[in-house]
C-alpha cells in the first residue's frame, strides 16, 4: 500500500493517492489470463479529495511514459506508471490534478458542461475531448500538459444535439491515418451510432449492437486494430464488460463494425465499471491494454487501473 504526494509541473496540482495492489480474481489469486490476455498488474485507487474519481477514459503519451485520465467532473489527471523488470504494473508517481478548461479560459464547472468521457491523443501531441450533457468536443493543444490548455471547439458531427443527455459520445480514437472514430451509446435502428471524420468531414458508421452491451472505450492496436471495451448493466447480475477486436480495414463510412468478442469480465474477476481504454506496444510482440473504470463516487464502487498484455 503507497501513499503519493508528487510535486506538480505544468499546470496541474499535487494529489494525494492510495495505491493498493489488488489481484485479478480476489478469490483465486493464481488466475493471471482472461482469453487472450495475460494479467500484468491491477491496483485500486483512493483518492484524498471526494470530490476526485469519476475516471472516465485514459490516454498514454506516444512514448508511453505518462498517463492522461478525464473525469466526468470535468478534472482532468495526468501520472507515469511504474512497472517492475518483468512488466507488472506496481504504482503511479508524479500525479497531478487539474480542471479542464473551455474555449473562454474558464474552468468547466457547470454540470451540463464538465461531463468529459472519451479522449484521444492526435499524432501532434495535442488531444480531443469529447462531452456529454452538452454534446460536443474540444481540442486541446499540445505542450507539457496538453489538458491543462485553452481548448478550440472541434467540428462536431451531425445531429450530434438529437442525442439524448446521457447518451452522447462515450469513446473516441485518432487513428494513424488522420481519421477520427467515435462512438455513442445511443442505439439506432438497433445499431449504436458511430462518426467517422476524414478530411474536415463527417461520416456515419455505425457498430453491431448486441446482448445489451454498449461502447465505453476505443483504443488502436500497432496494426491498426481496434479494440473497443462495453459494457452492460442489468439490476439482477450487475455490470459485465467485454472487449470487440474490429479489423481495420472495415472501417469505412457507411460501414457496420462488429468484429469479435476476444474476452469478458465476469464475476468473480475484478473489473468493475470500466470506462476508459489505452495501448502500448511493448517488446517481443506484445501489447500493453491499461483500463480504468469510473466509481461515479459511489462508495460501493471502485477506481481500478487494469494492466493486460496481448499477443500482436
Amino acid at each position: 500500500m503507497i501513499v503519493l504526494a508528487p510535486s506538480a509541473l505544468g499546470g496541474g496540482e499535487p494529489v494525494d493517492v492510495l495505491i493498493r495492489s489488488v489481484p485479478l480474481d480476489p478469490e483465486d489469486p493464481d488466475v493471471t489470463s482472461l482469453g487472450p490476455l495475460r494479467w500484468c498488474g491491477s491496483l485500486e485507487l483512493t483518492f484524498d479529495n471526494p470530490e476526485y474519481g469519476e475516471l472516465s477514459d485514459i490516454a498514454l503519451t506516444a512514448g508511453g511514459t505518462r498517463l492522461y485520465f478525464v473525469a466526468d467532473t470535468g478534472h482532468w489527471y495526468t501520472a507515469r506508471p511504474t512497472f517492475t523488470t518483468q512488466g507488472r504494473l506496481v504504482g503511479l508517481v508524479d500525479v497531478e490534478v487539474g480542471r479542464l478548461k473551455g474555449p473562454d479560459g474558464r474552468p468547466l464547472t457547470a454540470e451540463l458542461e464538465n461531463d468529459a468521457e472519451a479522449l484521444t491523443q492526435l499524432a501532434d501531441g495535442s488531444m480531443l475531448v469529447a462531452f456529454e450533457g452538452k454534446h460536443r468536443i474540444l481540442h486541446y493543444p499540445p505542450g507539457e500538459r496538453p489538458l491543462a490548455g485553452v481548448p478550440v471547439v472541434f467540428a462536431r458531427p451531425p445531429d450530434l444535439d438529437k442525442l439524448p443527455k446521457n447518451q452522447g459520445i462515450e469513446a473516441m480514437v485518432g487513428l494513424a491515418d488522420g481519421r477520427l472514430l467515435a462512438f455513442a451509446e445511443s442505439e439506432e435502428r438497433g445499431e449504436l451510432q458511430g462518426f467517422l471524420w476524414k478530411q474536415d468531414h463527417w461520416s456515419a458508421i455505425e457498430l453491431r449492437a448486441s446482448g445489451a452491451y454498449r461502447p465505453t472505450a476505443v483504443s488502436v492496436l500497432p496494426g491498426g486494430d481496434l479494440l473497443i471495451t462495453e459494457r452492460r448493466y442489468a439490476p439482477a447480475t450487475g455490470v459485465s464488460v467485454r472487449i470487440r477486436r474490429v479489423a481495420h480495414a472495415d472501417i469505412k463510412p457507411g460501414a457496420r463494425l462488429e468484429g469479435v468478442e476476444i474476452a469478458t469480465f465476469l464475476t468473480p474477476l475484478l473489473y468493475d465499471n470500466i470506462e476508459g481504454l489505452a495501448v502500448q506496444a511493448t517488446a517481443h510482440g506484445w501489447v500493453r491494454l491499461l483500463l480504468v473504470s469510473d466509481d461515479n463516487r459511489n462508495p460501493d464502487q471502485k477506481t481500478l487501473l487494469l494492466c493486460f498484455l496481448l499477443q500482436e
